[in-house]
């Protein structure tokens, strides 16, 4: 947050439905969880994601890549494997991907997803905590798994500048969480007091309305391209 660089995307699935018009994830997701379909609809979200960072890095731009995963994703014995041959395919490196995990999803089978955490740290993929505090885990269990990164929930940021317990609630994380080497992130971020209070805080990483709204790729690379906040992202490759 010191520098205000932009260092990485968040892809985010949205259904533009023939008939019934835009359609959210919350009222996709759970169907797909439910019928099964979850697992095709992942790999097709890690497949376009890691085409879209392969296409920007052949136009010399270099952004982490964040992909969301489902509980059911961490039960998928192909996971792991298939995310290496995709990986691979598309030629990005795995510490350029980070996979974002909700608390809830650790919770509901704690050894499983100790497991494929594991073995995805292995690989060398970031993973990253998503809506940190709005579920049941504590960072005393989270001392326990290759995480990397805290995302906190944006009901926590909301009024950071003005409300002194949820400023104390998030202090705290944020001091807690860089004491077991945790990067910080903080969603939701919609105001310029919210991005200093937070950065005399100390957090690592915002995301939020304050910095973009969600782009499609090739309007990402305009802003990328034009705005100066955003233009030390991009690594421009040197002509030969």
């Amino acid at each position: 947050m010191n520098t205000a660089c932009a260092i990485g995307v968040e892809a985010l699935i949205r259904w533009q439905h023939p008939d019934k018009g835009f359609m959210s994830p919350g009222i996709f997701i759970p169907i797909a969880e439910k019928t099964g379909l979850i697992h095709s609809l992942t790999y097709w979200v890690i497949n376009e994601a890691l085409n879209q960072a392969k296409l920007w890095r052949e136009q010399g731009i270099e952004l982490l890549m964040s992909i969301n995963l489902s509980v059911y994703n961490l039960q998928d014995e192909r996971l792991v494997e298939h995310l290496g041959e995709t990986l691979k395919t598309h030629g990005i490196p795995p510490s350029n991907l980070v996979l974002e995990i909700t608390e809830s999803s650790l919770m509901t089978n704690p050894e499983l997803a100790r497991t494929t955490l594991n073995q995805l740290h292995s690989m060398g993929v970031k993973l990253s905590i998503d809506d940190f505090g709005t579920g049941h885990s504590s960072l005393a269990y989270l001392k326990d798994l290759p995480i990397d990164e805290l995302k906190i929930d944006q009901s926590f940021i909301s009024n950071i500048s003005t409300d002194e317990k949820q400023a104390l609630i998030v202090q705290s994380t944020i001091s807690l969480a860089h004491s077991l080497g945790l990067t910080t992130t903080a969603e939701g971020l919609e105001t310029e007091d919210g991005w200093r209070h937070l950065q005399n805080l100390g957090c690592n990483l915002g995301q939020g309305y304050l910095i973009s709204k969600p782009l499609a790729s090739d309007d990402l690379v305009h802003w990328l391209t034009e705005s100066d906040e955003a233009r030390k992202a991009l690594q421009l490759q040197e002509s030969p």
